[in-house]
């Protein structure tokens, strides 16, 4: 503990630290630093608040002023926490010793201390009354000199509604530097930072600025100052070149965004339509909404938010991964949340600290929130911030932005309706005007989030032609792997299409759609052919698979079918280059894999066969 002349601790020593030790100065500032002066040659009123957010440079602009006045005033920044760590009684008693050390040192000494005071909105908690009070006589009077800083949300907040502090301290906003003071400060840190025989790369400090639009949480310069620093950081320790290269590797390493990626709006159009069949209304709307965003016409403080309306299985997740993708290069860029995870309301801090969380990692991406119809009410209410101020406090009081995400909302609320209406209707204009009155239904949303929203895009229900072109798109990726990484020829018919889906899967769109597509093929045709790569592995060259049994498929009565996917043929070749074929019987509903198929040889690949039994020998079948 450190003592003051009086043999007592002393309190400056002991939670101040002396100001004024600064390399750089505060560039554009000279206006503040005459208001500043001013304020400490008052008679009474000797207090000012500096106000702004984050980053923005408050305390940087103190430490100048400290180091321009040094010859007339000590200037301390006090540690106001951990002098009210031991409670409110004590931090009480701790300030008036701070005080009556401050008016002693006044009235001895040449110099005279000023108190810098950072998170000033501190003074205003409810934990910190009594010192506070203890505060007040002295800023009345002018007993003390006190420069305190605080952000505009904390003033907001804290201070503004607490008269006893707005009366006795002068409130200072700050006006954010432009961009020519902010390249004038990351000239001068180059300069003093880097070797004489490394010129200035003007284009590189502009690109930093230009860059400080992948870190929408910090504030400038703070955050070209930062990309800077880590780049010189390299600089020094693998003695590479100072350049763009850099600067992008380092952005992508450390946030996950590839500066020089570039939207190609027509591209991810196709994409859109390569992955979702039959949803032509859907992808229309969302790209004619997308072009604008993309152009840059859009409000750049909010987060561009969808309404999927649609069942589920019709494509909606695809279309938000290709979003993904288009956007952003990637379609890991793609947040899901399922919102059933947030139907009480003990859940609501739970959603605030996955959400703040995931986007303050990655700013940057699409947040699918499904089913959205289930969040609890104060969920809904948080959503309201997000798309009206494009930011949201974490766990930590600090600000998360969502204004570098594209938000997505799924539901199926009012979807029965709207599919009537499109069935009767070619105006489908209309249609989009009825989806979003049904979405503000007194059962559904409040139409203040309805009409926050930058687009309702409906999705139809699968009709027979759009799910037999799921089937085969998903029979081609299989067939298309087995040729690419196995060397393995597939062969299939359509009727093994229309057997998915119409023979095993429930043709009502509410039954899973797409998705439920997706697992018959899995189920009726990836089992099979995997049981038969994993018993041959190497060896086999050729499958062709059928249809077998009886279809149930024109026949309502019929409801269980008896009919099955089967492997009609298949060939191995054995380590002698023979080829080995075992061909079933669909007649006669004999697969191949049957100890009653027939098993025929092809010796050297030539024409010439040896033909005998189906008895499937131990080494093959």
């Amino acid at each position: 503990m450190t003592e003051n002349k009086g043999g007592k601790m002393s309190m400056l020593e002991t939670y101040g630290r002396k100001m004024g030790d600064v390399k750089y100065d505060a560039l554009d500032r000279e206006k503040t630093i005459e208001i500043l002066n001013a304020n400490v040659r008052r008679p009474f009123l000797k207090n000012i608040c500096l106000i702004a957010e984050p980053g923005m440079g408050k305390t940087h602009i103190v430490e100048y002023w400290a180091k321009l006045n040094k010859d007339k005033y000590l200037t301390y920044e006090v540690d106001i926490e951990a002098m009210g760590g031991e409670g409110e009684n004590v931090f009480a008693k701790r300030i008036k010793e701070l005080v009556a050390e401050v008016e002693t040192i006044n009235e001895q000494e040449d110099t005279v201390v000023v108190l810098f005071i950072d998170e000033f909105h501190v003074l205003a908690f409810s934990g910190y009354a009594t010192a506070l009070e203890s505060l007040k006589p002295s800023m009345q009077k002018g007993v003390i000199r006190l420069i305190g800083a605080t952000t505009t949300e904390e003033f907001t907040q804290h201070i503004q509604s607490n008269a006893a502090l707005i009366d006795r301290v002068e409130m200072l906003p700050l006006s954010p530097l432009s961009k020519d003071t902010i390249l004038n400060i990351l000239e001068n840190i180059w300069r003093k930072e880097l070797p004489e025989d490394e010129p200035v790369n003007y284009d590189l400090l502009k690109t930093i600025i230009e860059y400080g639009k992948y870190r929408p949480a910090q504030s400038q310069p703070r955050k070209s100052i930062k990309m800077l620093d880590d780049l010189i950081g390299w600089y020094r320790s693998q003695d590479i070149v100072l350049n763009e290269a850099l600067l992008d590797k380092r952005i992508y390493e450390t946030i996950g965004v590839d500066p020089k990626f570039r939207v190609d709006i027509d591209q991810m159009e196709k994409t859109m339509r390569d992955r979702v069949f039959g949803q032509d209304l859907a992808i229309n709307t969302l790209v004619d909404s997308l072009n604008v965003s993309v152009a840059g016409l859009n409000d750049p403080t909010r987060p561009e938010s969808y309404f999927f309306l649609g069942p589920t299985g019709v494509g909606k997740t695809e279309i938000a991964k290709a979003m993904g993708e288009g956007l952003f290069g990637d379609e890991v860029f793609l947040d899901r949340y399922d919102m059933s995870e947030y139907q009480t309301e003990s859940d609501v801090e739970k959603f605030i600290y996955n959400v703040s969380d995931s986007v303050g990692k990655k700013p940057f991406g699409v947040r699918l929130f499904d089913e959205i119809e289930k969040a609890h009410r104060g969920v809904m209410d948080l959503f309201l911030q997000i798309l009206d101020d494009g930011r949201l406090e974490d766990r930590y009081g600090r600000q998360v932005y969502f204004n570098n995400c594209y938000i997505i909302f799924t539901t199926n609320i009012g979807h029965e309706q709207f599919e009537r209406a499109r069935r009767t209707s070619t105006d489908m204009t209309n249609n989009i005007d009825i989806a979003q009155d049904m979405l503000q239904r007194a059962d559904a949303f409040r139409p203040e989030l309805v009409n926050r929203m930058n687009g309702i895009i409906p999705f139809n229900d699968l009709d027979k032609k759009t799910r037999d072109m799921i089937a085969e798109k998903r029979l081609e990726e299989l067939k298309i792997k087995l040729e690419q990484e196995r060397n393995i020829i597939f062969n299939y018919n359509d009727n093994v299409i229309r057997f998915i889906t119409r023979e095993v899967s429930d043709e009502k769109t509410t039954a899973g759609g797409g998705r439920d597509i997706n697992k018959k093929v899995v189920q009726h045709i990836s089992v099979p052919v995997a049981k038969l790569l994993n018993k041959y592995r190497h060896q086999l060259s050729e499958i062709q698979i059928c249809i077998m049994g009886k279809l149930r498929m024109g026949e309502k009565q019929n409801n269980v079918s008896q009919a099955r996917i089967a492997i009609e043929q298949f060939k191995i070749v054995d380590d002698e280059g023979q080829t080995h074929v075992y061909k079933g019987n669909a007649n006669e509903e004999i697969e191949a894999t049957d100890k009653r198929a027939i098993h025929h040889i092809v010796q050297n690949e030539k024409t010439k066969e040896q033909d005998f039994n189906s008895i499937f020998e131990e080494s093959f079948i």
